[in-house]
């Protein structure tokens, strides 16, 4: 997209080399094209048509051609799936993967006695063979075998390499909206690794044109049978090696054809820069009536339980297990027991299940088109463009996943998942790419869609939390801590990180005193005044408090009178910010003006502090280990 005021396409920087790795690289190269110029200039230039259009000549290329063609096809129909499974298995992998790669470092002649002893004349397989009429030894078909058995490895390193590269999200959140394995490997990896696969071929065909070793030692050389154009130039070499110096020209030319054919599909398919599309605001309404499930369901996994009609906010620090557990509800792992209505679907298969996953990451396949992403999942092409436009989305619906923002793919992310009309939505950090506008948009769309389904979301946004979640999750170390309704989270947080996520400190203290409507509570050395149920507490009674950051007066101090010191301060807007404020071995946060906290509340400040006794909430600590169902 060019620069309105310059005119200027931006274009990535390029990247300076280190010179010894360019040195050596140059030398490299040179090593492969000097000798293919030393080639080139021992061809005479001018027998090169006579001897090309020579019966001979062109019968012995038709045969490797032909061989060769056979050889690539079938080494393709057998290598593209042996990739697949490679990545399939969960045992052996290494070691099958040594066997594929064997017959690359194998020497030709080897090759050719292994597979002499396998399908010769008193091979191993040659009872069968014979049973069914076949004599495979210096045949046609055998020239067709040894060039397989060499040109296999380069189909399967080829695939297997770019299937490393897929994204695996790709598929595993394919699976999660419910296409079965046979539907993501057609939809969705075979189109994606296509240019790999032409690659691998391509090279399969270019090996198969050169191969000698191995036919030579399981063919042999009858000519018109099995005499190829390698056994061919090895022949000549002893009789004219002018003329041999030519054969080998157009092997080289040959190969190069073939091997540029195989490149144009990767050239074709260019990374295309993101750019950006205008978008509407989406129908919540109509996203809602579109993708309606055909029926509900509960969900219950690892502690949390999620009920129909309710959105339920999963919290907790980085690292502690948020994702992993939606992913392990979604089916895509294991390590919890996964329940759907009271029935056990441990055992199911992702796409069996009746819970769809979105990630911050869209995971979605790059080679498609919006609509045809939206399609392969709900399996209707015009229910896709209606979806499309309800979204506000209709400008993007024919431009290719890999031009479209991360915003973008986040929101076609969130309609390709409502799409499969499952009754579980689960939702790990959805809107982290949207924008101001478009966040605001979809938390109505999310707030509508919910009434119908079940709904879990993770998040790190305390208003995500305020205005969506009927009940809130929190999560800690790998397990739930917690599950409350939203309210009571609030007031009653189970853990310090969802108090100071919410805006509060959660401390721990005793009781010193009780009347009719407050307590005091001593914290360390600080004491605090809050509200309480009347008779819920007695002096010397352990308690856990709720103190909103916004109820916090913080005052420079020195000497006796500081209550805490400052250890950290951080803005939350252009005018707000936080003070951290260390009161013993516990921390509270304390709201103030960022010109205050440029002022008086630089880390290492001692500090005093006023807080308002009506808004601090007392509890029993143990609510931090107590789960609390909705």
């Amino acid at each position: 997209m060019s620069d309105s005021t310059t005119g200027i396409t931006p274009r990535p920087n390029a990247q300076q080399t280190w010179w010894p790795i360019a040195v050596l690289g140059f030398i490299a190269l040179a090593f492969i094209l000097v000798p293919l110029c030393a080639l080139t200039g021992r061809v005479q230039w001018s027998r090169f048509m006579a001897l090309f259009l020579q019966h001979d000549t062109l019968n012995v290329l038709l045969l490797t051609l032909s061989a060769a063609v056979q050889a690539a096809l079938l080494a393709t129909v057998l290598g593209v799936p042996l990739a697949l499974w490679l990545h399939t298995i969960q045992r052996g992998r290494v070691l099958a993967r040594l066997f594929v790669l064997l017959p690359l470092a194998m020497p030709p002649v080897v090759a050719g006695l292994a597979l002499a002893a396998a399908f010769g004349n008193n091979g191993a397989l040659s009872p069968i063979l014979d049973a069914v009429g076949l004599n495979l030894s210096f045949t046609f078909q055998a020239v067709v075998i040894a060039h397989t058995f060499v040109a296999l490895p380069f189909v399967v390193v080829t695939v297997d390499t770019a299937l490393r590269q897929l994204d695996r999200g790709v598929t595993s959140s394919a699976a999660s909206l419910g296409m079965s394995p046979a539907r993501v490997i057609t939809h969705i990896v075979l189109p994606e690794i296509f240019p790999a696969i032409v690659t691998g071929a391509a090279l399969a065909l270019a090996r198969s044109l050169g191969e000698f070793g191995t036919t030579m030692t399981f063919a042999g050389s009858l000519p018109g049978v099995t005499r190829t154009m390698s056994v061919a130039i090895y022949l000549e070499r002893e009789i004219d090696q002018g003329a041999a110096y030519i054969l080998a020209a157009i092997l080289v030319l040959v190969a190069a054809f073939v091997l540029m054919l195989g490149s144009l599909p990767g050239l074709l398919r260019r990374q295309v820069a993101a750019q950006v599309f205008p978008t509407n605001r989406p129908d919540a309404q109509l996203l809602r009536q579109l993708t309606q499930p055909p029926h509900v369901c509960d969900l219950s996994f690892g502690g949390i339980i999620l009920s129909s009609g309710r959105l339920c906010a999963v919290v907790g620090p980085n690292g502690s297990g948020k994702s992993t557990l939606l992913a392990t509800a979604a089916g895509l792992v294991r390590g919890v027991e996964v329940h759907e209505d009271n029935r056990a679907v441990t055992l199911k298969a992702a796409h069996q299940r009746n819970s769809a996953l979105v990630t911050q990451h869209p995971s979605l396949p790059r080679s498609s088109t919006v609509l045809r992403a939206i399609t392969m999942v709900c399996r209707d092409k015009e229910r896709a463009r209606h979806l499309i436009q309800a979204a506000g989305l209709q400008e993007l619906t024919n431009i290719k996943i890999s031009a479209l923002s991360g915003g973008q793919a986040a929101q076609v992310a969130l309609v390709r998942a409502l799409s499969a009309r499952k009754a579980v939505l689960l939702l790990d950090e959805p809107l982290a790419a949207l924008d101001v506008k478009a966040t605001s948009d979809w938390r109505a769309v999310i707030t509508e869609v919910a009434r119908d389904r079940a709904v879990a979301l993770v998040t790190h946004d305390p208003l995500d939390v305020a205005t969506l979640a009927s009940d809130v999750a929190v999560v800690s170390h790998g397990r739930v801590v917690s599950q409350q309704t939203t309210t009571c989270a609030i007031e009653q947080p189970s853990t310090e990180f969802f108090a100071r996520l919410m805006g509060s400190s959660r401390l721990i203290g005793r009781v010193e005193a009780v009347d009719q409507t407050a307590a005091d509570i001593l914290v360390e050395a600080l004491q605090i005044r809050g509200v309480h149920c009347p008779d819920a507490w007695t002096p010397g009674d352990e308690v856990a408090l709720t103190v909103p950051a916004s109820s916090i007066r913080v005052r420079p101090a020195t000497g006796p009178e500081a209550d805490g010191r400052v250890v950290a301060t951080e803005a939350i807007s252009a005018h707000r910010g936080y003070v951290h404020v260390a009161v013993g071995k516990q921390r509270l946060i304390a709201e103030t003006s960022l010109s205050d906290l440029a002022e008086h509340c630089g880390p290492g400040s001692s500090v005093s502090l006023d807080i308002n006794p009506s808004s601090v909430s007392i509890f029993s600590s143990r609510n931090s280990a107590e789960r609390v169902t909705p």
